[in-house]
Formats: structure tokens, C-alpha cells, sequence
């Protein structure tokens, strides 16, 4: 699964492709002889601030396997203010 995901390109065209279908994570559903399977989702590319997810799925009309890519946001940065003590 790892070969698949690094050569596919991301694929995002539209808001349902980033936040992907409102079905709960590990459940499979039937659509016109497709049998929905979709990876859980990578930890977020960034420990703070906001970093990209993705997952393999083949929720679509075509029923391919497709990478989604979503954006994550764990924890906000430090934020470091100047040293106005003079």
C-alpha cells in the first residue's frame, strides 16, 4: 500500500474530495457493485500549525482507488514575541 501511495498524485477537486464521505472510519458500503474502501487517514504531515493528511479510497463514480489529501491543524506553533525590555 505504501508503493501506491507514494506514486499517486493527490487528487482534490472539489470540498467532498477533502473531507470524503460522511461515513463513520472502517465501515464499507455497497455502491453499484463497488465495495467502498477507504485507508484511515495519515497523521497529520506537521506537529503544529497546519500540515496536510491523506488517505487511499475508492469512494467515487469510477470506483478507482484515489489519494485524498485534507488539511490538519494538531496544535497551533509557539509564537515568540520580541523582547521589548529596554
Amino acid at each position: 500500500m505504501v508503493d501506491e501511495m507514494t506514486t499517486m498524485s493527490p487528487t482534490v477537486t472539489s470540498r467532498d474530495d477533502v473531507i470524503g464521505p460522511q461515513v463513520p472510519v472502517g465501515v464499507a458500503t455497497t455502491t453499484s457493485r463497488c465495495e467502498v474502501v477507504s485507508s484511515d487517514w495519515t497523521p497529520c504531515s506537521r506537529s503544529c500549525d497546519v500540515g496536510t493528511s491523506i488517505r487511499l479510497t475508492n469512494d467515487n463514480r469510477e470506483c478507482r482507488v484515489e489519494t485524498q489529501v485534507r488539511l490538519c491543524l494538531v496544535r497551533p506553533c509557539s509564537v515568540r514575541f520580541p523582547d521589548v525590555s529596554s
